[in-house]
């Protein structure tokens, strides 16, 4: 606690400084027409904007969220191939994913939630919420969201990139954007990417395709985007070490309608959508050369003299679906600004493993197996957002009521308050209640040492802040305390009376996080004639009073107990440019070495990244490098991470 405190100390006394530019902007309008005054004026919001995404040395929408402060990215797979992505100590399945204001999260588990149709190519920018905001967004914004702003087609562009580098990785990617007319503007792009991998079986290949078209009128906007994403990779212990040569390939289909009307003294927002997504995941990996073969007549597979075991009936097969809408009106009036509206979301699953008994087998196309179990839920919600301005202070209610088919009915309640200090930034006050529903693997999940529980209940959490923000023209800065207080909490957990070491989906009663955590980027280029554009500082420390826990977690309890970055952007002059990052990480939490048998605590790693650009006109051409001080260390525990990894590419763009 008292570490908490003295780094509390030093970041007041960091955020403080170069706050004395005398013009104060206009807060940002993040996470898109879907976000309320609310979220806007008093949470934390970080925005990873269009320039830091050309300079830093990531080439991955994962790559780019290690940027964010309280964002923990735990990779299993590189280059965005498997990622757990979460916010303030939550879990992956805590944190709602957005594009343009689209929820994203895959029903069957959040290991898919970044399985996304989105290059960074496409990015404009990304804005991270910390916090809770269940009380807007619905059951996934448990502890966070995440909104991926793509690019308007407001010229007419090509942009063609490629990239090569250690472990025969090779990515390559074109886009063009095209000015239709005055009012209509269409951009897509296509990207492929592959690699032999940095260790055995740790091998990709993937493929994403987006478009999106959109009209700006005077009082009507509109936008249809489209997207695929495929890909395919060695799972070499990612969920469980007892049977490391794992293999995993997935399919995402995204189609989206939204758009808004203005009217008077008031507008219309509105959105519809559908994300199809599959999933073949082989515990004992048979896809490529040299892995395990079906026996036919023995009904085994086997590689070589290794047989698989003899419960194991072929890979898992899961195809999940989700359709879903939000409508809303915006007016004002003498009583403030007002919002209210209504969402509505279905989600299934198809499966060889999750859900309850089909009367009629499915068949999996192109397999000999069959799709033997479903399940389904409708999630709906109306909400009300009240916001009313005295003098400097503003004040904000909302209120949502939830209704499940599966889990029943939530009121979920959002109090904030901010106060403007004239030429010196903004204070403000939150508090929200929040939820999580169970995801189908929760709940029927079971092969490979790992059973759900459909006696799984929803997770509950009250989210309590204290903040203060400011904007200038030289400085963007954040600070925040928080404290979220979980109960019914959903773990997968060893218990201690459990010989068999299982894995077992449950409702572990309460877990409480505190922290502070805050960002600043500071723009200097005028000061240093462009020696040092800009310098970005963010950390994020987070705690827990609970005591000791008489079982092993694996997910809630092991969450970044503290994350420090520092970056600069540099202009030598001449084209010649670099940036580079300092990430320190320490994790809380401990994992079994599965080599030893050993309960091993996480250790405490330091991770330099950095790019390299030469710049002339049209093209850029850059190198990067990550992680080079080539530490070994696992973001999940027995996953090794790459070590030292070196790239090189170009990226030309030409405006006609």
């Amino acid at each position: 606690m008292r570490k908490l405190i003295l780094t509390g100390c030093a970041l007041t006394t960091l955020f403080a400084f170069g706050q004395n530019e005398p013009r104060t902007l206009d807060e940002v309008e993040v996470l898109g027409e879907k976000a309320p005054s609310a979220i806007i004026e008093a949470q934390h919001v970080q925005v990873i904007d269009s320039t830091q995404i050309r300079e830093i040395a990531a080439t991955t929408v994962n790559e780019l969220l290690e940027y964010a402060s309280a964002v923990d990215v735990r990779q299993r797979g590189p280059r965005d191939m498997q990622s757990d992505v979460s916010v303030r100590g939550g879990t992956f399945d805590q944190t709602l994913i957005l594009v343009n204001g689209i929820p994203m999260n895959d029903p069957q588990t959040g290991h898919h939630n970044m399985n996304l149709p989105i290059g960074v190519e496409d990015i404009d920018r990304i804005e991270i919420l910390h916090g809770g905001a269940s009380h807007r967004y619905g059951p996934y914004a448990f502890s966070g969201a995440i909104n991926i702003i793509t690019k308007n087609p407001t010229t007419n562009n090509i942009t063609v990139s490629a990239e090569y580098g250690e472990y025969n990785t090779q990515q390559a990617n074109v886009g063009a954007s095209i000015h239709l007319s005055e009012k209509w503007g269409l951009r897509a792009g296509v990207g492929v990417g592959q690699s032999d991998g940095y260790l055995d079986n740790t091998d990709y290949h993937q493929l994403s395709t987006v478009a999106e078209l959109t009209y700006q009128g005077d009082n009507v906007n509109l936008s249809f985007l489209s997207g695929y994403n495929s890909k395919g990779f060695g799972a070499q212990n990612f969920y469980t070490s007892a049977f490391p040569n794992q293999y995993e390939a997935t399919t995402t289909q995204f189609h989206a309608i939204r758009g808004s009307v203005l009217l008077n003294k008031g507008g219309i927002n509105f959105n519809l959508y559908s994300r199809q997504h599959t999933d073949r995941f082989e515990l004992y990996r048979e896809t490529g050369e040299g892995w395990y073969e079906y026996n036919e007549s023995a009904g085994v597979y086997a590689r070589g003299t290794d047989t698989a075991a003899v419960w194991y009936g072929g890979p898992n097969f899961h195809r999940s679906g989700v359709e879903g809408g939000e409508a809303s009106y915006k007016v004002i009036t003498p009583a403030g600004r007002t919002e209210i509206g209504f969402d509505l979301r279905n989600e299934r699953v198809l499966s060889n493993n999750l859900g309850l008994p089909l009367d009629n087998p499915i068949a999996v196309p192109g397999t000999r197996f069959n799709y033997t179990r479903s399940d389904s839920r409708l999630n709906s919600g109306a909400f009300v957002h009240q916001r009313y301005t005295l003098g400097n202070v503003i004040f904000n209610g909302s209120l949502r009521f939830n209704a499940n088919s599966a889990f029943g009915n939530e009121w979920l309640p959002g109090f904030e308050v901010a106060y403007s200090i004239p030429n010196a930034g903004r204070v403000y006050g939150s508090y929200n209640r929040s939820f999580r529903l169970p995801t189908f693997t929760d709940l029927y999940y079971r092969l490979g040492g790992a059973q759900g529980s459909a006696d799984l209940q929803p997770e509950y959490s009250h989210n309590y802040e204290l903040g203060y923000k400011r904007a200038t023209s030289k400085v963007r800065s954040s600070i925040s305390v928080f404290l979220r207080d979980g109960t019914n909490m959903i773990d997968w957990v060893v218990l201690p009376t459990d010989t068999t070491g299982t894995l077992r989906a449950q409702n572990i009663t309460e877990l409480t996080i505190y922290g502070i955590d805050g960002d600043m980027t500071i723009n200097v280029a005028e000061e240093t004639n462009n020696f040092i554009k800009n310098i970005r500082l963010s950390a994020a420390f987070m705690n827990t009073p609970t005591g000791e826990f008489d079982f092993e977690s694996l997910y809630a309890l092991d969450f970044l107990a503290a994350k420090v970055a520092v970056g600069m952007s540099h202009d030598f002059g001449k084209g010649f440019g670099l940036s580079w990052q300092v990430n320190a990480q320490d994790r809380q939490g401990t994992y079994v070495d599965f080599g030893t048998g050993d309960v091993t605590p996480y250790a405490p790693v330091v991770l330099i990244d950095a790019r390299a650009t030469w710049k002339r006109k049209f093209l850029t051409v850059y190198v990067d490098a990550n992680n080079i001080l080539d530490n070994v260390y696992q973001d999940r525990g027995n996953v090794l991470q790459p070590g030292r990894w070196v790239r090189a590419g170009f990226r030309l763009s030409l405006d006609y």
